[in-house]
């Protein structure tokens, strides 16, 4: 089974540029150039989510606004999930240090957890607010005490993902769209009856990040 390589020329999606202003990510023109890399795929189901930075002081409690400027999926009051990050350390109301902390979405209500088995855990039920209709993230209070095994400074990345409403990404004003090589994964299945999957990720697209700018 041969594994799917992106060519360079598919961050073109067909007629869109991502490297420069005004221009948008659009899913059809990505899935087609995917159908097309190679003689082997016959279909592809593919899955976009936006990423932004965040760079928090870490044992300080400060405010963050995060712009996303695309609409978050939200389907219903019921939901949760369109918001994920990477993880901090982070204190509960008992003065408790947590690692492995992340933040997640409660209808609106941006809220830091942690996990025990399969459980999520809450450790902070109220740390800021998320605009799902214009893709707007405001942390109010964020106090994380620690990233990875830094614990001091502003200079280390907090990842925080959210599932857009719609396959197409649309930049704001100065944003520019990239996309980074290592969030970008595929899992390959063989058709033919062998039940075989193959897994990797492309190493040719060229970025920083899915999103990034103000």
């Amino acid at each position: 089974m041969k594994r799917l390589k992106i060519e360079p020329s598919v961050t073109d999606f067909g007629t869109t540029n991502l490297k420069t202003f005004d221009k948008s990510f659009r899913y059809s023109n990505l899935i087609k150039s995917i159908d097309e890399a190679e003689i082997s795929v016959k279909s592809n189901q593919t899955s976009v989510s936006i990423k932004r930075y965040l760079y928090p002081a870490l044992g300080a409690s400060e405010a963050y606004t995060l712009k996303f400027s695309n609409e978050i999926y939200h389907p219903s009051n019921t939901f949760w999930g369109a918001v994920s990050s990477g993880e901090f350390s982070y204190r509960d109301t008992a003065n408790t240090l947590w690692t492995g902390c992340k933040i997640q979405d409660a209808n609106g209500v941006a809220q830091v957890y942690r996990t025990s088995g399969q459980d999520r855990i809450l450790v902070d039920n109220d740390v800021g607010t998320i605009t799902y209709t214009t893709g707007k993230m405001s942390l109010v209070g964020f106090y994380p005490i620690a990233i990875g095994s830094v614990s001091t400074g502003n200079t280390t990345a907090l990842e925080v993902s959210v599932v857009p409403s719609s396959s197409d990404v649309l930049p704001l004003r100065e944003q520019i769209i990239l996309i980074e090589d290592d969030d970008v994964s595929i899992t390959m299945v063989d058709d033919a009856g062998t039940g075989t999957y193959v897994q990797g990720s492309s190493t040719t697209i060229d970025g920083t990040t899915l999103i990034t700018g103000t």
